[in-house]
C-alpha cells in the first residue's frame, strides 16, 4: 500500500469561525479556530488530548474567545477527533476538535491482471477528487471514479472527507509476452500515486495473491526474535538548545563523551528553540517538551524522561552522569520492547517502516522523529562562528507532539509504517535518521549523582536510532 500525501504550509495560522459545538481545524500545524463563548460564571477548560491547545484556558464570568490551535500537522489521510470540555459552575460544555488529514492517495501499487483480457476494478481511499490516466493504448481507464459513503466522525455531525473510491479499466488480450501499464491516479494540488499494471503472458496463470494481513499482533516467524534474551536497553537523551546559546556547545561535547563511551546504550536528540529567528534550526513542538520537562534555562537534558541533566558540573563530569544514567536503566530498567525497521527518502519524500516488538503485553505511547545530524551553521559560545557541526538535530515530530499510543500484545510484533513529505527544513538528505522510542506510565528515581529527578508520568522503555538510507536495522540483544 502506498499513501502518496502532500504537507500543507501554514506560516501564518489560519482563523475560521467555528460553528455548534464542533471545531474544525486545517491538517497544518498552527491552523487555529476562534469560538464566541458565554459564561455564567469562572470558567476553565478540560482536555486529554494535547496535539491542541485553547486559550485561555480560563477566565471570569462574561464573554470570552477560546481559540482553538493545532500543535502538530495531521500526516494522516484520515481526520483527527478530540474533544475539551468548558464547565463555569453552571454548565459542562462538550466541544469536539476535528483536525482535517493531510491531502492523500492510498492504493496498492501492483495489480495482476491475465492474459485473456478483461474489465477490472481496483480500490483506493482518498480524501480528494481523483482523476486517473493511463499510459498504455491496451489499458482502457473508466473515466468515472465510484466513491462509496463517507463516515460521520466522533461528534455525530462531521462527514468525513476521506472515501473509498473504485477505479475500472479494460485491459486487451495479450497475445504476446508479459507487459506492463502505469495507472497514474492524481488529486489535489500535486498528490500522485502510480499503480503498475502487470498482464501476464499468453498461458501463464496469475501470481497467486498474498495472504490478508491479520490486523492484530501476532508472534513473530520462529527465529526472528529470541524473547528469552535481553532486548537491547538503549537510553534517550534529549538536549534542549538553541543557536543563540553561548553554553550550549559545551553540553554537545559532553554528549558526543558519552556516545563515544557507550554508543550502543545511548541515542541524543536535540530541541532548538530558536525564540523567533528564522535560521531553519526551530523544532515546531520545542514548547511542548519545554513543559513536559520544566526546562528553567539553556542548556537542559533530560533522560529516558524521568532524569535531568545540565551543565554546570563540567562536560567530564556531565559524560559520565549520562553513561551511568544508561548503565543503570539496563540493570533497573530493562527493556520490554525493541524496535527494528529501516528509512528511505526519495522524491521528496521519507518511507519509515518499524517493527516493534513486546515480550510482555502491555500500553505504550509511540514517538518518532526525524533527525539531521553534519549541519554546519553558527552558534554562540562555539569559537568557529558559522562553522560549527550541528548534530541530532529534530526536524519534525512524525507521530505528533504526544505520540501515538500502542496496545501491544505478548510476544508479538507490531508493524509501523508512515509517508510523510520531507520538511523544508532538511538540508542534506543523505545526514537524515530516524529516532523511535517507546514511553510508558511510571516514575524512576534514579541514584546516579548529577541527575535529578523530573516526573513526566512517563519512562522511556527503548529507543532506537535509524539512518534514512534503506539499511534494515534489526534487533540487537544485551551481551
Amino acid at each position: 500500500m502506498l499513501s502518496a500525501s502532500v504537507a500543507c504550509e501554514e506560516n501564518t495560522p489560519v482563523v475560521k469561525p467555528a460553528e455548534g459545538t464542533t471545531v474544525v481545524l486545517a491538517s497544518g500545524q498552527d491552523a487555529s479556530s476562534e469560538i464566541n463563548a458565554e459564561f455564567e460564571g469562572p470558567w476553565k477548560v478540560s482536555a486529554e488530548y494535547n496535539w491542541f491547545t485553547v486559550s485561555p484556558a480560563s477566565g471570569e464570568a462574561g464573554p470570552a474567545v477560546l481559540t482553538v490551535t493545532a500543535t502538530a500537522a495531521n500526516t494522516e489521510a484520515r481526520e483527527r477527533t478530540a474533544a475539551f470540555k468548558t464547565n463555569d459552575g453552571v454548565t459542562e460544555t462538550t466541544y469536539y476538535v476535528v483536525q482535517e488529514g493531510a491531502p492523500a492517495i492510498e492504493a496498492d501499487t501492483l495489480k495482476y491482471v491475465a492474459a485473456e483480457g478483461d474489465t477490472v476494478t481496483v480500490s483506493f481511499g482518498t480524501n480528494l477528487d481523483v482523476t486517473a490516466e493511463s499510459d498504455a493504448e491496451w489499458l482502457t481507464v473508466d473515466d468515472d471514479i465510484l466513491y462509496g459513503e463517507p463516515e460521520t466522525l466522533e461528534d455525530g455531525r462531521t462527514v468525513s472527507k476521506y472515501r473509498t473510491a473504485s477505479l475500472t479499466f479494460v485491459v486487451e488480450e495479450n497475445e504476446g509476452g508479459r507487459r506492463s501499464a502505469h495507472i497514474t491516479l492524481a488529486g489535489g494540488d500535486d498528490v500522485k500515486v502510480t499503480i503498475r499494471v502487470e498482464q501476464v503472458a499468453a498461458g501463464e496463470a496469475l501470481p497467486e495473491p498474498d495472504p490478508d494481513p491479520d490486523p492484530d499482533p501476532q508472534p513473530p516467524v520462529s527465529g526472528d526474535v529470541d524473547f528469552s534474551k535481553d532486548f537491547l536497553r538503549r537510553s534517550l537523551v534529549m538536549k534542549f538548545t538553541g543557536t543563540w546559546c553561548p553554553n550550549c556547545p559545551a553540553m554537545s561535547t559532553a554528549i558526543d563523551y558519552a556516545l563515544e563511551d557507550d554508543p550502543e546504550h545511548i541515542v541524543a536528540m536535540s530541541l532548538y528553540n530558536e525564540q523567533g529567528a528564522s535560521n531553519g534550526f526551530q523544532f515546531p513542538d520545542v514548547n511542548y517538551f519545554v513543559s513536559l520537562f520544566s526546562v528553567p534555562s539553556y542548556p537542559d537534558g533530560a533522560i529516558n524522561y524521568y532524569g535531568k541533566i545540565g551543565n554546570a558540573g563540567g562536560q567530564i563530569n556531565t559524560a559520565t552522569a549520562i553513561v551511568l544514567v544508561a548503565r543503570e536503566a539496563v540493570s533497573s530498567l530493562p527493556s520490554n520492547t525493541a524496535i527494528a525497521g529501516s528509512a528511505s527518502v526519495s522524491g521528496g519524500k521519507v518511507d519509515v517502516n518499524l517493527d516493534i516488538y513486546s515480550k510482555d503485553a502491555g500500553n505504550y505511547t509511540l514517538n518518532v522523529f526525524l533527525v539531521e545530524n553534519g549541519i554546519v551553521a553558527y552558534q554562540a559560545g562555539s569559537g568557529g562562528g558559522d562553522n560549527y557541526e550541528h548534530n541530532h538535530v529534530a526536524r519534525q515530530a512524525l507521530t505528533g507532539t504526544a505520540g501515538e499510543k500502542l496496545s501491544l500484545g505478548a510476544e508479538s510484533v507490531h508493524k509501523f509504517s508512515k509517508s510523510f513529505a520531507l520538511p523544508s527544513s532538511v538540508i542534506d538528505e543523505a545526514n537524515l535518521e530516524i529516532v523511535a522510542y517507546l514511553t510508558y506510565q511510571g516514575s524512576f528515581q534514579t541514584s546516579v549523582a548529577r541527575v535529578t529527578d523530573v516526573n513526566t508520568g512517563l519512562i522511556v522503555d527503548n529507543v532506537t536510532a535509524i539512518p534514512v538510507n534503506g539499511t534494515e536495522v534489526p534487533v540487537s540483544y544485551e551481551e
